[in-house]
C-alpha cells in the first residue's frame, strides 16, 4: 500500500523547499529527476512530503540547486507545530 499522508512536518518543510527551488529555476519533475539520476516519482513523493529522501538525493538536490544542505531544510523549527485538542479548538476565541 502506498503512502497518501506525509511523513512527518520535516519531510513537508523539505519538499516544499525542494519544489520552490525546482520552480524558481524553471525545472519539470522529470528534469531535475534526470539532473540527479532519480526516478521521477521518487522525487515527486519528495516534494509531497510522503517520500523519504536518502542523504545521496539530497546532497545531489543541493549541488545542482548550488545550496547548502541547510537551504533545503529552512523554515524546520526544533518544535514543529503542535496538533490542538478538539477542546482547545471549540475554545477558540470568536
Amino acid at each position: 500500500m502506498r503512502r497518501t499522508e506525509p511523513i512527518s512536518y520535516i519531510h513537508v518543510v523539505l519538499g516544499d523547499n525542494i519544489r520552490n527551488l525546482r520552480k524558481k529555476e524553471k525545472l519539470s519533475q522529470q528534469e531535475l529527476a534526470n539532473m540527479i539520476c532519480a526516478n521521477r516519482s521518487y522525487l515527486s513523493e519528495i516534494e509531497r512530503g510522503i517520500g523519504n529522501a536518502s542523504v545521496e538525493v539530497l546532497i545531489k538536490l543541493a549541488d545542482g540547486f548550488n545550496v547548502s544542505l541547510s537551504t533545503l531544510f529552512e523554515g524546520v523549527s526544533d518544535k514543529p507545530p503542535r496538533a490542538y485538542t478538539e477542546y482547545e479548538i471549540s475554545n477558540l476565541p470568536k
